[in-house]
């Protein structure tokens, strides 16, 4: 499936059995305390596209939701994985870093509201400012997985 909030300026009709456009409230926000358990009924934002990848996740029925690569340092000489032209990297930084402990507080919220529901949010990043969540090691997720799952098998072809 294709998420897209209805903010995005140009929804794509190609693969429109897959694509699930959804409301992005603009007030109030997630930071003030609110979150959505109804993705039909619209998500709440907090100056992160990550917050709707929560509630879009939590919606889906995952009981563990893991943040990786969410720092939230804003380090004008890595800002993102890749490589950033001057004015994004200009622009996200003003941005970020002027809301950036409204993100961290909407994951607050996040972890609080999920962790009432029965479903954990961790932080599986490597360090950072988003210390409101639990933090766990990255290769911890998978150690006692891969145990505890059976081997995959693929049918023979043809």
């Amino acid at each position: 499936y294709v998420f897209v909030g209805s903010s995005f300026p140009q929804v794509p009709l190609s693969g429109a059995d897959e694509l699930f456009v959804y409301d992005i409230f603009d007030f109030p926000k997630m930071h003030e305390g609110h979150f959505s358990d109804d993705l039909l009924r619209g998500v709440y934002q907090s100056h992160t596209v990550i917050h709707h990848a929560v509630q879009i996740a939590a919606y889906m029925g995952f009981t563990e939701i893991y943040i990786v690569g969410v720092d939230l340092d804003f380090d004008p000489e890595d800002l993102h994985f890749y490589r950033s032209s001057r004015r994004e990297r200009d622009d996200g930084i003003r941005r970020s870093i002027a809301h950036a402990d409204k993100m961290i507080s909407g994951f607050e919220v996040a972890g609080r509201h999920l962790g009432s529901r029965g479903v954990s949010l961790f932080n599986a990043g490597r360090g950072g400012r988003l210390n409101t969540i639990c933090r766990v090691q990255f290769q911890d997720i998978f150690r006692d997985r891969r145990r505890s799952q059976p081997e995959a098998s693929f049918p023979e072809p043809g």
